[in-house]
């Protein structure tokens, strides 16, 4: 069953967003030793170097080679979903808001992945299949945010569901496309 090169391109993916979602989760865990004024700066650091760890390794899984657009995108993306999903967060937004936002924000963040990893020779249909991904992901992880009750352990984990889950979704569909 894993002797299959497409289930081992679809698993390694798969291990590349777990390392990049443990990057994402240690980040917003320190987070918490830091003042509020640094907090930010923290998140969105760990987003963009969790996005990029991300990107650079389902594009040498899928692709062969490092492709700097995957790289740039998957750390914008990343960037942009986990950060506006941390600030609503903050906000103390109701959670019909938070779970609406979480999943548009993690969805358009998910369409920047998805722009990403796109041939312009082929179907663009990663840029529909990124948002779908991260999107429900995002709504997940609003799930996990609210059956957890430790705020910054809650944050982390939420962040790392989003992460391997949006992306071993992500990286399935990336894996069978390229097939």
């Amino acid at each position: 069953m894993f002797s299959d090169p497409l289930v081992q391109r679809m698993l390694r993916g798969a291990l590349g967003f777990l390392a990049s979602g443990a990057v994402i989760a240690v980040g917003i865990a320190l987070m918490s030793n830091l003042s509020p004024r640094h907090q930010l700066t923290a998140v969105v650091s760990s987003f963009l170097l969790g996005g990029a760890l991300a990107g650079a390794w389902l594009a040498s899984t899928i692709f062969g080679t490092w492709r700097p657009a995957s790289i740039l995108c998957s750390a914008a993306g990343f960037a942009l979903g986990g950060s506006v999903f941390t600030i609503l967060t903050a906000a103390q937004a109701k959670s019909s808001e938070l779970m609406l936002s979480a999943g548009l924000a993690w969805a358009a963040g998910g369409l920047l992945i998805g722009a990403g990893f796109t041939h312009w020779d082929r179907s663009l249909l990663l840029v529909v299949l990124g948002p779908m991904a991260f999107g429900a992901a995002g709504v997940v992880s609003w799930l996990v945010m609210e059956s957890t009750r430790h705020p910054s352990l809650s944050l982390a984990a939420a962040s790392f569901v989003t992460t391997v889950l949006g992306g071993t979704l992500f990286s399935a569909a990336a894996a069978l496309l390229k097939r």
